[in-house]
């Protein structure tokens, strides 16, 4: 509260001391814009002071308070001291965002000493290059005078803005492809024109971001990006180029439902346009599987950069609900589970034992399709040929080749029954079956030994249960017999052979590899 009244005290006072001095010839000389902001330092210092010019230095901002960063800003004033001692004060330039002049985000950009003599006048003068001061940026500012001995403000009422200079925005490198809902890691490249200290503005500055696939148009609106300050010596008019890294939330892209009267960012010609303020936006932009072009913004036709990025469509998903399945001794069986494919195109599978949770009567499947946008039901094969009765439990691995490389576990039960030898049944001893070599490539040899004759079937089947080749369908004696078995028109792959009729069967895998 006693700052606020030692502000008011000055302001109040403007009038009444105006008259006790004059205006020097310095304000012609800088060029700067004089304000009637005279006033006292207050009762402690018996100081008087003089009407106060504040301005940017040149003549051609004569009167403006719009100034660049090329420009010094200058603050004078005269200081009266009544008494007969002569007095020391020392005085700070500071800037403030919101006038408060007493905020974390104040600016000092210079300080001066002076020596009053005694009933005497002395001038004050405080001056620096905007471009030198770290914590000046663009935006408006109001400047003060802080006489440090008596804690008191000089102010001028009226803010000061820093023109942030021109840039131009466009994209420098973009990933080739991106998975849905996964953030686009973008480099834009900032050109900025230079002064005759560097680079001008722009330290905070916000960017546009437009992505389109056909018709539809999405805008995503960065609210600030963040540039060093750059005091590299260069021609003015130039360009000083720098590349910041941006991680776009495709969550944040809105749909554009029109452009009004903005330029299209994509088109022939592109005028500097600070944001899209113009265009109407809708709901959120849906980025569908596809190639997307990705330009930035504001920029010009001559620093414009449109890439390319691919987005592919979600992984794909499977139902993972654990399988449980009862077979009887020497049995092989089936478990389905429901898969989706969300993407445009087909995707290859396979599935295996877990390595730390599996075993050998979980058969894996190599190099399967799934088609795109479609559910399919999977087909996982269990074999309980070799297993006493009881229950084992493992892990089937399903893999995809999509862009995410999708793996999942599903956990599997296998209830192995007694073998049930009803009548007519012939023992499990009498009935063989077995292929060489195995793996094979194109062709093997499947040996069948029958323990009795009768007529029986021999069929060979995919590890989706379908029929692939039937081998023989006759009437075999008692004895070993073999048959070969040509695959050479199959895909690579796992297969199951079976040997049933006159009420006994048996079965076994073979892995074609080519």
């Amino acid at each position: 509260m006693q700052r606020r009244r030692r502000r008011i005290l000055l302001i109040a006072s403007l009038a009444t001391v105006s008259v006790l001095l004059a205006v020097g010839v310095w304000l012609e000389q800088a060029g700067l814009l004089g304000l009637d902001a005279a006033g006292t330092m207050g009762a402690e210092s018996r100081l008087g002071v003089g009407p106060v010019e504040a301005g940017w230095t040149g003549a051609v901002l004569a009167g403006d308070r719009d100034g660049a960063m090329d420009l010094a800003f200058a603050l004078s004033f005269e200081v009266f001291n009544p008494s007969a001692e002569e007095r020391l004060a020392e005085f700070d330039l500071v800037f403030s965002r919101d006038q408060t002049f007493d905020a974390s985000d104040d600016c000092i950009l210079r300080r001066e000493s002076v020596v009053v003599p005694g009933s005497g006048r002395a001038k004050v003068s405080l001056q620096n290059q905007a471009h030198l001061v770290d914590c000046l940026d663009a935006g408006p500012w109001y400047a003060a005078a802080h006489d440090l001995g008596t804690d008191t403000w000089i102010e001028v009422p009226e803010p000061f803005r820093i023109q942030g200079g021109e840039g131009h925005f466009s994209p420098a490198t973009l990933s080739a492809e991106v998975g849905a809902g996964q953030p686009l890691e973008l480099a834009l490249s900032v050109a900025r024109e230079s002064g005759r200290l560097g680079a001008i503005g722009l330290w905070e500055h916000p960017a546009d971001v437009w992505m389109k696939k056909g018709s539809d148009l999405c805008l995503v609106e960065l609210a600030a990006v963040s540039l060093q300050r750059d005091q590299v010596t260069r021609a003015e008019g130039s360009w000083a180029e720098d590349v910041v890294n941006v991680s776009i939330d495709p969550k944040q892209a809105k749909a554009v439902r029109s452009l009004g009267d903005y330029a299209d960012p994509f088109g022939e010609r592109v005028g500097y346009r600070p944001r899209g303020g113009e265009a109407e936006l809708g709901g959120r932009c849906n980025l569908t599987e596809g190639e997307w072009l990705v330009t930035a913004g504001p920029t010009s036709p001559e620093f414009r950069t449109v890439k390319k990025v691919f987005v592919h469509a979600p992984p794909v998903s499977i139902d993972l609900s654990p399988i449980t399945i009862t077979l009887s001794e020497g049995e092989v069986g089936f478990a389905e589970r429901r898969a989706n494919n969300p993407a445009g195109s087909d995707v290859r599978w396979s599935s295996r034992p877990s390595d730390s949770f599996g075993g050998d009567w979980m058969v894996g499947m190599e190099n399967q399709r799934l088609r795109g946008g479609r559910s399919t039901d999977l087909r996982f094969t269990v074999s309980a040929q070799d297993l006493a009765a009881g229950r084992y439990n493992g892990e089937f691995v399903f893999a995809a080749k999509d862009f995410y490389g999708t793996e999942v576990n599903i956990p599997v039960e296998l209830v192995v029954l007694p073998s049930r030898n009803r009548a007519g049944d012939s023992p499990s001893t009498e009935f063989a079956i077995s292929n060489y070599p195995n793996p094979f490539n194109g062709r093997t040899t499947i040996q069948l030994d029958v323990g009795r004759e009768g007529q029986f079937r021999l069929a060979v089947y995919d590890v989706q249960g379908r029929e692939v080749r039937l081998l023989l369908d006759e009437w075999l004696p008692q004895g070993r017999r073999e048959v070969a078995f040509d695959a050479d028109n199959l895909p690579s792959g796992t297969y199951l052979y079976r040997l049933s009729g006159d009420g006994a069967a048996a079965s076994g895998t073979m892995s074609l590899i080519k």
